[in-house]
């Protein structure tokens, strides 16, 4: 049995954002996740987890013959913070943690205008609709045990 299209569509987000690899602190860890369940031992190193969450179906422009589908697929970067002589998170990590938060967005938004040889999208033949982020990062993860996380939420659209 071949995989669904919401786990292809996920693969093709992590290839994507593998893609912006050396962008990212060495030893960054960019994987498809579909419960993106870490220990504070593994988030010494940057870790970046896509995991697909939600499908939609719709009939496509009155038509019964086929539907529209929307597939939303989350991003979710984690990494242990960084913390100040005071015991208080550093804000020049936690700005670099948006940083990542941004080339993230970035590479999704620019492989969006791309297409493979056939004319494809890149994401498994999927249309880029939006991307969100909220929150920006998690304060509540912060506190304890004290990892940056952030959410981008991805939406993407086909015809089937």
């Amino acid at each position: 049995m071949s995989p669904s299209f919401d786990i292809a569509l996920a693969d093709s987000v992590v290839a994507v954002i593998t893609a912006a690899a050396d962008q990212f602190p060495a030893g960054t860890i960019i994987e498809r996740r579909l419960f993106p369940i870490y220990s504070t031992d593994e988030l010494q190193e940057l870790r970046i987890a896509v995991a697909p969450r939600l499908q939609s179906r719709a009939v496509a422009g009155g038509s019964r013959s086929s539907s529209t589908r929307e597939h939303v697929v989350q991003i979710a970067p984690h990494l242990m913070a960084e913390h100040d002589d005071d015991g208080q998170v550093c804000e020049a990590a936690l700005a670099a943690f948006l940083g990542i938060v941004e080339i993230i967005a970035d590479a999704i938004e620019s492989a969006a205008k791309q297409r493979d040889s056939h004319g494809n999208t890149l994401f498994a033949g999927a249309s880029y609709s939006t991307l969100a982020t909220e929150p920006l990062y998690d304060p509540d993860q912060l506190q304890s045990p004290g990892v940056m996380r952030a959410v981008l939420t991805v939406t993407f659209r086909r015809i089937a």
